[in-house]
């Protein structure tokens, strides 16, 4: 296990926790007195993980490099950025 603090616009700080010995791999995500679990799954650029395991509702987590962000995924499709520009501590 990784664990990972990131530096989020606006102050937000978001604590990561990457278990990489399980099919699919998993992240743990702190946020906000919450956890929420999300499994990797296929991303043309970077690492993508989700709450479904699909992408294609609840929270999406994309990492490139050191850098992240966070997706809210409603329902009917619709994306909403909850933290950008997060950067590893």
């Amino acid at each position: 296990m990784v664990t990972v603090t990131y530096h989020c616009e606006r102050g937000a700080e978001v604590h990561a926790a990457y278990i990489n010995d399980t099919d699919p791999q998993r992240v743990a995500l702190f946020l906000q007195g919450r956890l929420v679990v999300m499994s990797h799954i296929r991303s043309a650029d970077g690492a993508r993980y989700a709450e479904d395991g699909e992408g294609e509702a609840g929270y999406v987590w994309w990492t490139k490099g050191h850098g992240a962000m966070l997706d809210w995924i409603a329902e009917d499709g619709e994306a909403q950025p909850l933290f950008r520009a997060c950067q590893e501590d």
